[in-house]
């Protein structure tokens, strides 16, 4: 039963692959969506199968950009495998500095998430030629990481671009994507290349595109990642490129190469623009990449321009150019090389021209890595420059060397033993950077090196083991124990300090004033104060170092604030300097009681306090002597106040008898609920309905009191409250404005007024109304009050002023009327609303409409206040009409026993000039002629593709097969001296030629005319020949061995009687290479012949040969003994 399933599968298995072969699909159409689209040609290529390379072309008959960009809405299909997509097949100008000439532009999504071009479970894929960009403007908030320019997921064999075939891509938040760690599935993809493309950039190489921080990030591709390449390969990636790992996949040995590429620049490499450099994160420990940066030009304004961290396997860095450019005549702002936790790092080597160039940042970080090797590079006008190695380093190996003594004609030290030792030239800007190498030599044992010879500048040097270079030499400050001491006089010292090798040092001061030459700094008064040292034009700074003074307060800010009801009392604003200098600080009061050892006293009760400080030194500072006392606040007593309420909308309300104690002069202030101060005196009178605050002061530091909130009522009354209050502005230059959200208490009728004091309206919510200001009238049986006036704004119709236009009619009697609106104004309108006149709304919100027919269109403009204002209506009329063929005026010839003898001519067409491009087609869509006529085809269907400037067409024509008689071969017998191999020409020009034996069996078969046949005997032989399917008819010669067929005569007359006046051999003409000689009996030559026929009349040179005997040789050819005897000549 298994091996019966095993046989139905492989069968069914059969015939699914029976369907599946190569394919070109030509893409002619730059819509979204239909007949000969790039959708289209996805699909058909899907639905094709992918045991077989299938390629998309492109063929789209405008010539300009815009006709070449392909304007999509929505996502396209996911690419199949074995596929390739070549935009170079395109007619046409590359777009900008790329050489894309195929646009993909998305211009508008219904999904908040968006890949360019998607590549799931896929290999074996390659895109060149296209310029893919995105125009959407999504939620950078929400989207980002969703908005994909080349988006590779578990995939592998995969290539983006070409030499001569390179890519742009544009406008997204993440241009080239693997295995999208933030997506739900997150697997490997193996087999990445990337080369000639524009990353990031518009096509001009120089313009950021719409999200300028995109990034394009490889996550998990093991086994081979190339970015660029040789001369034409390398890459442009504006934003930088990151490389990242979560582990190792299985044993695979990934191999990277980043070469010749613009990385964090643009195009030009006169600009840095991106905010990430080259970033290749393994996440994971002994890991498997070999890792080669080569000659690229990398900066970041944001960080480091080479971030490697966690590789455990080689890494090579050579010939790249940091900070500047390939000519080094441009200064960007940059980091450096960072390297973290990595093994085996080569940055250049033992070849000068393999050099990296560093300028304007700190070169090389090295944290927590060993066998770091930095060789003979050019580091030069540094800025922060720092030691190579950092504290997480320190105890990982790595050599050290230091200059002892230099002058003009040497320079030595000590390093580690047997290290080789490189010798630089400090750079032009005097960063004391080793910019020009010069020489190489190699410490001894004990580690001494010297160096003799003439010396141009100031040495810096470096030393290598291992794999490992040391930390560049400068002049050195070590201040491991250093001390610095501040007297009680007033005096200080900064002592313990150690130097290297140095030609001068001093110490300064604040000012930069030199204050001491001495290695320690002594009896130097209070202040700030920097060691500088340096060797020749190197210099090496430390800190500043301060020398205190002795303690003394600052008390100029003090503050006591009286203890107040239950709130203690405090003593704050105490300040001094030097507190590394203090021994004790403390508090206490006038009992000796200890408090506090903070500057500020607070929560103490009333009392005398002192500070008191006592410095290591021995010293005591005591500061002068704080009371703090006890206040009484005032009291506010409103338990007989009498508030008096107000009449309708009148300020007649009062708040009085209220009761107030406190000391000396006392301060009122009474605030509304407006916060505003509307009363200064004990009582508040004349106050309209509200509600009241009354503050009080008096002379205590208590601060201020205040009452509880007091109302004003309103007898009879009518109020508002505005928080809900809605205006709605009238726009569209209509009466749609309102007022609503007014609650008023106490009306019982509502009445609005216009500006003209006319009534517009009886309820309290006002709707319906032009622009303009309205007053609210409300009434009670006892008071009327207004409201306002509120105003009802206009939004005004926006002015897009008059816009350029273009019309194009219909062509070819297709439907493909265009018509294009540019307005010059840099208002944009929300939508756009184009109408066919007589017919509903297109549903078109662009400037330009496309595929019209003839008809009249209108142009209506909506904004964002949904205000529609009409522009203009454009007529599409009718075009030139199609090409077409003149009926029966093309000859069709036949294809002759399939041998590419059918021909189509004399075509003519309906327009006078005809049509300037022709293309012809076989049944398997290749393009077999590009020939008005079409000649040498087989015979089958065709199709031909005609175009002039405004249009094309396609017919369809068929060739006939017919089979001609074709006649018998030239052929004669052949004779020969003895066995051998005889070469058979044949005169005729065939396919193929066929030669049988007498009883008709096949001897031999040659596809060239010449057949070698050895002969042993007298054989008879049929031949034919062979063109396309015809066959001709058996011609049949002989081939003889031997002499018999000649005869060769004793004597002939020529005496011109006609009878044997000639000497003729019989059979000579059966020897075409045959050779006659003639001789007198002197043995002289007197007559020679060459050739096979002979017809020898006695003749010699216009003189008749004397009676008598002569003698002949004859050889027939090369195989035969030649043949001799006697002839009489007889006149």
């Amino acid at each position: 039963m298994k091996s019966a399933l095993k046989f139905l599968l492989i069968i069914l298995l059969s015939i699914l692959t029976l369907n599946t072969y190569s394919e070109v699909f030509t893409v002619t159409s730059n819509a979204d969506s239909g007949t000969g689209t790039l959708r289209e040609a996805l699909q058909k290529a899907a639905d094709n199968g992918n045991l077989e390379k299938d390629f998309i072309y492109f063929n789209l008959p405008d010539l300009s950009e815009a006709g070449r960009t392909i304007l999509l809405n929505s996502e396209l299909p996911e690419l199949t495998s074995n596929i390739e997509i070549d935009g170079g097949t395109q007619k046409g100008l590359n777009f900008g500095l790329s050489s894309a000439k195929i646009g993909i532009s998305y211009i508008q999504t219904n999904n908040s998430k968006l890949s360019g071009l998607r590549i799931y479970n896929k290999e074996d894929i390659f895109i060149g030629g296209i310029f893919l960009k995105n125009t959407i403007d999504f939620d950078k908030t929400q989207t980002s990481l969703y908005c994909i320019g080349i988006d590779i997921r578990r995939s592998k064999n995969i290539q983006i671009g070409a030499s001569n075939r390179g890519n742009v891509v544009s406008g997204f938040a993440n241009l080239i994507m693997t295995n999208n760690r933030y997506s739900e599935t997150v697997d490997s993809t193996f087999n990445i290349t990337i080369k000639s493309n524009l990353i990031g950039l518009e096509a001009d190489g120089a313009t950021s595109s719409l999200y300028p921080n995109g990034i394009t990030e490889f996550y998990k591709v093991y086994n081979k990642i190339i970015v660029g390449g040789s001369n034409g390969e390398g890459n442009t990636i504006i934003n930088g490129l990151s490389i990242s790992y979560n582990g190792n996949k299985g044993n695979y040995k990934t191999d990277i190469l980043i070469k010749g590429n613009n990385i964090g620049v643009n195009f030009f490499a006169d600009e840095v623009l991106g905010l990430h450099g080259l970033d290749i994160t393994n996440g994971t420990l002994n890991s498997n990449e070999t890792i080669k940066i080569e000659d690229n030009v990398i900066s970041n304004l944001n960080g480091d321009a080479i971030h490697i961290y966690d590789n455990q396997q080689d890494v090579t860095i050579l010939r790249n150019y940091i900070g500047t450019n390939k000519s080094k005549t441009k200064v960007f702002k940059t980091g450096g090389i960072f390297i973290y936790s990595c093994k085996r790092v080569n940055v250049g080597s033992d070849n000068i021209i393999d050099a990296n160039y560093i300028t304007n940042c700190n070169p090389i970080t090295i944290w927590s890595s060993s066998n770091i090797s930095v060789n003979q590079n050019s580091f030069y006008c540094l800025k922060n420059v720092a030691p190579m190695y950092n504290d997480a380093t320190a105890n990982l190996f790595h050599p050290t060397i230091e200059i002892l003594n230099s002058t003009t004609t040497s320079v030595s030290g000590i390093a580690t033993p047997n290290s080789k030792i490189e010798l630089f030239y400090t750079d032009k800007c005097n960063t004391c950077s080793p910019e020009n190498y010069f020489a190489s030599i190699f410490a001894d044992a004990e580690g001494k090196w010297s160096y003799n010879g003439s010396l141009k500048n100031t040495v810096i040097a470096s030393a290598t083991l291992n794999n490992s270079t040391s930390n560049f030499t400068v002049p050195e400050i070590n201040v491991t124990n250093i001390k610095v001491i501040s007297n009680c006089d007033g005096t200080g010292s900064i002592t313990g300090i150690t130097l290297g090798f140095i030609t001068s040092k001093r110490w300064v001061n604040e000012r930069g004033e030199t204050v001491g030459v001495d290695t320690n700094l002594k009896n130097a008064t209070p202040g700030y104060y920097q060691l500088i040292v340096e060797y020749g034009t190197c210099t090496t700074v430390s800190k500043f170092y301060e020398i205190g003074e002795s303690i003394k307060l600052n008390e100029s800010s003090i503050k006591i604030t009286p203890i107040c009801g239950d709130k203690l009392g405090s003593v704050k604003g105490l300040f001094f300097r030097n507190s590394a200098l203090i021994k004790t600080q403390i508090w206490k009061d006038q009992n000796g009681k200890e408090w506090s050892k903070d500057l500020d006293l607070i929560d103490v009760p009333s009392g005398v306090y002192t500070y008191y400080i006592t410095l290591e030194k021995g010293c005591e500072t005591i500061s002068q002597q704080y009371i703090v006392n006890e206040a009484v606040p005032p009291i506010i007593d409103q338990s007989i106040t009498l508030i008096s309420n107000s009449t309708c909308s009148q300020s007649n309300g009062s708040i009085k008898n209220i009761k107030v104690i406190g000391s000396g002069i006392l301060n009122y202030t009474w605030k509304n609920q407006s916060n505003q101060i509307v009363g200064s005196s004990k009582d508040l009178i004349n106050q309209p309905a509200g509600k009241y605050i009354l503050e009080v002061k008096d002379e205590s530091s208590c601060g201020p009191i205040y009452s509880s909130e007091f109302e004003i009522k309103e007898i009879n009354g009518i109020s508002s409250n505005q928080n809900s209050l809605k205006i709605t502005a009238a726009n569209c230059n209509k009466s749609n404005g309102s007022i609503a959200g007014l609650i008023i208490s106490g009306a019982t009728t509502y009445q609005w007024f216009n500006e003209a004091k006319q009534a517009v309206g009886n309820n309290l919510d006002l709707t319906g109304q032009p622009p303009g200001k309205y007053t609210l009238i409300a009434n009670n049986e006892n008071c009327v009050k207004d409201f306002g006036p509120f105003t009802i704004d206009l939004v005004t119709q926006k002015n897009y002023g008059i816009p350029n236009n273009t019309v194009l009619f219909p062509t070819c009697g297709e439907i493909n009327g265009t018509i294009e609106v540019n307005f010059k104004t840099d208002i944009a309108p929300s939508k756009y609303d184009w109408r066919k006149i007589g017919g509903a709304s297109l549903n078109i919100n662009s400037n330009k409409i496309t595929n019209l027919d003839i008809g009249k269109y209108s142009l209506f403009l909506i904004d964002e206040n949904g205000c529609e204002q009409f522009i203009n209506t454009y007529e599409v009329k009718a075009g030139r009409p199609s090409m077409a063929i003149v009926n029966n005026s093309w000859k069709t010839t036949a294809d002759n026993c399939g041998t590419a003898t059918g021909s189509i001519s004399g075509i003519r067409f309906n327009y006078e000039n005809g049509p300037n491009d022709f293309s012809w087609f076989n049944d398997k869509g290749d393009v077999v002629s590009n020939e008005r006529d079409l000649k040498n085809a087989k015979s089958g269907n065709y199709r031909l593709l005609i175009k002039n400037q405004y249009c094309g067409n396609t017919f369809d024509f068929y060739i006939p097969y017919k089979e001609e008689f074709l006649p018998q071969a030239i052929v004669s017998d052949i004779f020969i001296c003895a066995p051998t191999v005889i070469n058979l020409n044949i005169k005729e020009i065939a396919d193929s030629y066929f030669l049988y034996d007498e009883s008709g069996k096949l001897v031999s078969q040659s596809s060239k005319n010449q057949m070698n046949l050895k002969m042993l005997e007298n054989k008879r032989f049929a031949l034919t020949y062979k063109l396309g399917n015809c066959e001709s008819e058996k011609a049949y010669f002989n081939v003889n061995i031997g002499t018999s067929s000649i005869s060769v005569p004793s004597a002939f007359t020529p005496n011109d009687d006609g009878v044997n006046d000639f000497w003729t051999i019989k059979g000579l003409e059966l020897y075409n290479s045959a050779k006659v000689s003639i001789f007198n009996r002197y043995g002289q030559e007197v007559f020679k012949h060459q050739g096979g026929f002979l017809n020898f009349d006695g003749i010699v040179n216009g003189t008749k040969l004397q009676t008598g005997t002569y003698y002949y040789v004859i050889k027939l050819s090369e195989d035969c003994s030649p043949l001799s005897g006697s002839v009489m000549i007889v006149n």
